[in-house]
């Protein structure tokens, strides 16, 4: 049976994600540490950027989902 993958509107509703997800609950929803995350920023699998404010960093939504759909592949 064909896994069907969730739209991006789905998948943001399904993990109530903000468009810049702040890297602890990157860490949650990509299954990962922290030094994992930023190691995958360094591949460029994600991207890690300032969030607004001066608040820390974050990842942005639809990086976590095409990570997430890269892995139902």
């Amino acid at each position: 049976m064909d896994t069907v993958a969730p739209t991006f509107d789905e998948y943001v509703r399904t993990f109530s994600l903000t468009p810049i997800v702040p890297i602890k609950r990157a860490c949650e929803i990509a299954g990962c540490g922290h030094s994992k995350l930023y190691e995958m920023g360094k591949q460029k699998s994600v991207r890690i950027v300032k969030r607004a404010g001066g608040s820390g960093s974050g990842v942005p939504a639809i990086d976590l989902y095409k990570l997430n759909i890269a892995a139902l592949s």
